[in-house]
C-alpha cells in the first residue's frame, strides 16, 4: 500500500470512528466490558495501530489461517466484548475506505484483523468463563507470551 493511498485512510480518520461507533452502539452488550461507552475510547489506539502497520514496509504478510474466520469465533465462548468491538470496527473500515483497490482493502483489512485477533485471544486468555471446569477451552491454550506487550 503506497504512503498517499494510507494519507487518505488517515484523513478519513473520524468518519472510520464515527462509522464504528454507530455500528459499536447497535450490537447488544455481552458484559460490562462491552459497554460501548468504555470501548470507545479503544478506537483512537486500534485505529492509530492500524496505520502504523500499514506503514510498515513489509514485503510478505504473514499468512494466518485465523485470519479467515470471523472475529467472534475466536472467543470460545463468545462472551468477549472484543470481538463485536473489532467486528464493527472492520465493517467501518470498509464503509469508509470505498477509495481502495481491493488489494490494499485486503491488506489494510488483514492489518486490522490481526490487530483484534491478538487482543480477543489475550483477554480470552483471563477470561473466567476459561477457566470454569468443562468449558471447551479449559486449559487449551497458554497465551501468556502472546499478552506480554499488554501487561506493560
Amino acid at each position: 500500500m503506497d504512503a498517499s493511498t494510507i494519507l487518505q485512510l488517515e484523513a478519513r480518520r473520524a468518519l472510520w470512528k464515527f462509522e464504528w461507533e454507530a455500528l459499536l452502539r447497535r450490537e447488544p452488550s455481552v458484559s460490562a466490558l462491552g459497554n460501548p461507552d468504555t470501548l470507545v475510547f479503544k478506537m483512537d489506539d486500534t485505529i492509530t495501530a492500524v496505520l502504523t502497520q500499514l506503514r510498515k514496509d513489509l514485503a510478505v504478510m504473514a499468512r494466518r489461517s485465523s485470519l479467515r474466520l470471523p472475529l467472534e469465533r475466536h472467543c470460545d465462548c463468545r462472551m468477549n466484548p472484543l470481538a463485536k468491538f473489532y467486528a464493527t470496527g472492520e465493517l467501518a473500515l470498509r464503509a469508509v475506505a470505498p477509495f481502495l483497490q481491493p488489494r490494499e482493502l485486503d491488506v489494510a483489512l488483514a492489518r486490522f484483523r490481526l490487530i483484534g485477533i491478538d487482543e480477543i485471544e489475550c483477554l480470552c486468555a483471563v477470561c473466567q468463563n476459561r477457566m470454569k471446569s468443562g468449558h471447551p477451552a479449559a486449559g487449551s491454550r497458554d497465551w501468556s507470551s502472546r499478552c506480554a506487550a499488554y501487561r506493560g
